[in-house]
């Protein structure tokens, strides 16, 4: 977790230095907890993903969107989703979809977990994510 929060850090920094830096979320809101679904919820269900494991990406693509309509959108459900990146692809996944910030940090979350099999057996996968 460590490697992790260190890469995160050089990443947001040498974002920060980038001139489209304004599109990036700050540090804070990118070392923020992500949560999908009200603060208020009785539940709160806490997920540990990695965006290069096919199964993280079966339950994105096949449960969250059921758990989804039926607990989260209800305000019965507050999901809490902690990257935990299994290999250099999964981090940088996560350090990018970090850096766009909590608006868009889901939309990009479940565009990287449904193009999965693309970006991650591409023949330079980094170069896909940078698409």
């Amino acid at each position: 977790m460590a490697r992790f929060a260190l890469g995160l850090a050089l990443f947001v920094f040498l974002a920060a230095n980038h001139p489209a830096a304004a599109e990036n979320a700050s540090l804070e809101e990118a070392k923020a907890e992500m949560v999908l679904g009200s603060a208020d919820a009785p539940v709160t269900m806490i997920e540990y993903s990695s965006l290069s494991c096919p199964h993280c990406a079966s339950f994105h693509r096949d449960t969250l969107p059921k758990i989804k309509k039926t607990y989260i959108d209800a305000g019965k459900v507050k999901l809490v989703y902690r990257d935990f990146p299994l290999d250099s692809l999964a981090l940088a996944g996560a350090m990018i979809a970090r850096c766009a910030g909590k608006e868009k940090y889901f939309g990009l979350i479940e565009v990287l977990f449904r193009s999965q099999q693309t970006w991650t057996r591409a023949q330079n996968p980094k170069l896909e994510l940078e698409r």
